[in-house]
């Protein structure tokens, strides 16, 4: 088999580097082309190493306080730069990039070895890269072990459902890697959430993306949410709402209550009442307390409806009976000024306690003013 990967290091990283080529050789058949003479004190050092460079497709070079101020490893990375090579930084071991070299190089992708999922990740990538390595199979595969995405998928469930996150992340992210939408939007929930992996907003958005893209509408939603928060993206508002319509043409009602909240308040998109009421009720109608809770605001302003107290307070009372302390609060002030219902008193204190009990300032403000317990 050709070497189709030349390894840049420092010699002060020896037995770290020999330890991932000899993986990668292992696992995928690679024969890595590593310099293991240390020839730079050598004549013919440049001679061979600018030959070899050009020979390999790919370099991997080892990311490390000692490479980043080696003047040899440098000189390698520069030359390979220089000739387009296919360039990934590899972290032998935990370490920051210095300012000087993250300026020149932090383009490129960069991979934490000791890290399980990036780990899987570049050997997935090198597998795709070099498809004559030997982890591809000439049989269909059966099991998770052989390669089976969705025996990989209901593994990764197994485990998440235990508790067990970080077992469930590695078959997620062999899953994912072949495609399968459902582990890349838990992949991207994991590092979104930082459960079994480093919490890394930018990988949650790969994943969400991956996902998003093959029209998983729970990653749509959540994309956009990334998009709306700046979590992993420049926060955009416009990106946001393309998400959140994709989600929500799909029946996700989270995503057709917050689309309806970025048409009232003119976030991402012109601010439009009659639409914002449009998704309000899609969600309201599907149970959303949030939605529930925003159209009964829109019908007691006028917004986007004709005003109508009766119908605000049908869909208080919807929100408030799942817990809505917003929904709660405000039809206890319904009752009390017989709003949309006939006064009633005592059902007035009875939602404001059904708030304060949840920390609701306006509610606890209106019961200590009473001299009422809650």
């Amino acid at each position: 088999m050709a070497k189709e990967i030349f390894i840049s290091y420092s010699r002060k990283d020896f037995d770290k580097v020999k330890a991932i080529k000899d993986e990668i050789d292992r696992e995928l058949g690679i024969d890595c082309w590593m310099d293991l003479d240390g020839i730079e004190s050598g004549e013919q050092f440049e001679d061979v190493i600018i030959s070899a460079i050009i020979a390999h497709d790919t370099m991997l070079f080892m990311l490390s306080p000692n490479s980043m101020e080696s003047e040899y490893a440098l000189d390698e990375l520069n030359f390979a730069k220089r000739k387009g090579k296919r360039i990934v930084l590899l972290f032998v071991e935990p370490c920051q990039m210095t300012d000087k070299f993250c300026f020149k190089y932090s383009k490129y992708d960069t991979i934490e070895w000791n890290d399980p999922l990036q780990h899987d990740k570049l050997m997935g990538n090198l597998h795709k890269w070099f498809p004559n390595s030997t982890r591809r199979e000439n049989t269909i595969p059966e099991s998770a072990e052989e390669g089976s995405v969705e025996a990989q998928y209901n593994k990764g469930c197994e485990y998440y459902s235990e508790g067990d996150f970080l077992e469930a992340s590695k078959w997620f992210l062999k899953a994912a890697n072949q495609g399968h939408v459902l582990s890349q939007y838990y992949l991207g929930w994991l590092y979104n959430n930082g459960k079994g992996v480093l919490q890394d907003y930018i990988q949650a958005v790969y994943w969400y993306k991956k996902a998003a893209e093959q029209g998983d509408a729970d990653a749509q939603y959540n994309l956009g949410v990334c998009y709306a928060q700046g979590h992993g993206v420049k926060q955009d508002y416009t990106q946001a709402v393309y998400w959140y319509r994709k989600a929500a043409e799909q029946g996700n009602a989270t995503a057709q209550c917050n689309l309806g909240y970025c048409y009232e308040i003119g976030k991402g998109v012109q601010q439009d009442y009659t639409q914002a009421v449009y998704w309000y009720r899609k969600a309201a109608e599907q149970g959303n307390a949030t939605a529930q809770y925003n159209l009964g605001v829109c019908y007691a302003q006028g917004h986007g409806v004709k005003q109508d107290y009766t119908q605000a307070v049908y869909w208080y009372r919807k929100a408030a009976e799942q817990g809505d302390a917003d929904a709660q609060c405000n039809l206890g002030y319904r009752y009390r000024n017989g709003e949309g219902v006939q006064q009633d008193y005592t059902q007035a204190v009875y939602w404001y306690k059904k708030a304060a009990e949840q920390g609701y300032a306006d509610a606890i403000k209106w019961l200590k003013a009473h001299n009422i317990n809650y």
